[in-house]
């Protein structure tokens, strides 16, 4: 790991997956030098599944980022990831002036190239598991419990090209999310039997392809069935 003065280096890294696992969060790590990041999950098939970007990096940004739900990744995905660093005497940041050689080192006046990922073994079902904020009643507000399943009203109503939906559930369990048309026809499902935890969430869904006109909402579960309406312009 070297970085020349007055040069600016692009490192790629490659680690092939060899079993099934979860990715729950990932935490790219850079010093002074760092200008971006950008880590992809090149699937078998060709396709392509970005894990995160940060294209402008701010050494403050240290840490890691937690993705809201399990992405699933079959053994032969390949994780490939970029970084950018800057050691040319245009870097404000860098620690050293004249530029000098860099090599690897802990020290915030040394660089790395560091990407740990947080993941655990695959489960079928995982690709379903959404981890949205709160989760359980103990990361309520205090005193506040969901004590039965709630759909509010869509919003904004009418809708153009997007609508928020939010609703509470008084235990985790799979729903599925889907809209119908005035005669009672199904035209989309955003959301097919995916897990939701205790508590309260909202979700943005895509309206730009349905066509003006009235609509109903419907959430449901193994157990319950809720029903809201809303409009779209056009």
């Amino acid at each position: 790991f070297l970085i020349f003065p007055e040069a600016t280096k692009t490192f790629h890294g490659i680690w092939e997956i060899d079993e099934a696992i979860s990715l729950l969060g990932i935490a790219p790590h850079m010093h002074l030098l760092g200008q971006d990041w950008t880590v992809l999950a090149v699937h078998p098939d060709g396709d392509t599944t970005q894990l995160i970007r940060i294209p402008d990096w701010d050494f403050n940004w240290q840490g890691s980022y937690y993705f809201d739900h399990f992405i699933s990744l079959e053994p032969g995905t390949e994780i490939h990831a970029y970084a950018t660093y800057d050691n040319t005497s245009n870097n404000p940041l860098n620690p050293n002036n004249p530029p000098q050689l860099m090599t690897w080192g802990e020290k915030t006046t040394d660089e790395m190239y560091y990407l740990p990922l947080l993941f655990v073994p695959y489960q079928p079902g995982d690709e379903s598991i959404v981890f949205e904020e709160p989760t359980s009643v103990d990361q309520l507000p205090a005193g506040i419990q969901v004590s039965v399943n709630h759909l509010e009203p869509v919003v904004p109503n009418p809708a153009t090209d997007a609508v928020s939906v939010r609703f509470s559930l008084a235990k985790g369990a799979p729903i599925t999310i889907r809209i119908l048309d005035i005669s009672g026809q199904v035209v989309a499902t955003p959301v097919a039997h995916r897990f939701y935890g205790m508590g309260k969430h909202q979700l943005a869904l895509d309206a730009l392809n349905l066509e003006g006109g009235l609509y109903f909402l419907q959430l449901s579960g193994a157990q319950f069935q809720m029903t809201t309406r809303f409009s779209v312009l056009r």
